[in-house]
């Protein structure tokens, strides 16, 4: 008859009842979801702010077109951050 060795290659599995280790490896994949979210969220903000930007970078024009392109870079900001 042949011996079976019955090992895991995550030690702690082998202390937690299966149905706790199936919670908690749930839970991992959630919280892995939330920081990918997040993550997404982030990066779409920076191209969303870098885009706005590009429009604004020509400083040719007279004063109260700069002052129009300021305003806009103001309220982009503010806009983004609230």
């Amino acid at each position: 008859m042949e011996k079976k060795e019955n090992f895991s290659l995550i030690p702690w599995l082998d202390f937690v009842p299966k149905q706790e280790s199936l919670r908690r490896w749930e839970q991992f994949v959630l919280d892995h979801q939330n920081y990918d979210d997040t993550y997404q969220n982030c990066t779409g903000w920076q191209k969303d702010i870098r885009n706005r930007l590009i429009n604004c970078t020509i400083t040719e024009g007279d004063k109260f077109s700069l002052q129009t392109k300021l305003a806009r870079i103001q309220v982009s900001y503010f806009s983004s951050v609230m």
